[in-house]
């Protein structure tokens, strides 16, 4: 089945054992797209959600590059919301597949892009993916 990750958070990284880079390297390994949920806890971490640099912007990122989707609640009743979103999300995506030359292998990360002529379609993809042994 389809693998994902639903991560919410007020931004705040208190016990992590990876770095952030490692941990996108790490989902993009295995083909998890990570979702991420910020809300605005009493330490008003991710307040300005438009901001460069903030915490929000970094859950921007994960999702980004895993594939996934960012969402910002303000309310707890918006974090259902969210969670219907991942869940049409997951269950109307459609999956392309390539069988890539055998010209880099070893684990190094290759760079895919994904074109449509249609610009109805929203089209959503990782950047990559890590190459598998030789």
């Amino acid at each position: 089945g389809r693998k994902a990750i639903i991560l919410i958070t007020d931004g705040i990284d208190n016990a992590s054992r990876l770095s952030l880079f490692e941990s996108m390297f790490a989902a993009g390994r295995v083909g998890v797209e990570i979702y991420t949920i910020g809300f605005a806890g009493s330490s008003e971490s991710l307040r300005d959600k438009n901001e460069e640099g903030t915490n929000a912007e970094i859950l921007k990122l994960v999702s980004k590059e895993t594939g996934g989707t960012f969402f910002w609640i303000d309310d707890p009743d918006e974090l259902k919301e969210a969670l219907h979103s991942v869940e049409d999300d997951l269950r109307s995506q459609y999956v392309l597949g390539y069988t890539p030359p055998r010209t880099k292998c070893g684990g190094s990360f290759r760079r895919i892009e994904l074109r449509v002529g249609k610009d109805r379609y929203n089209v959503r993809t990782r950047k990559g993916y890590v190459s598998g042994p030789c």
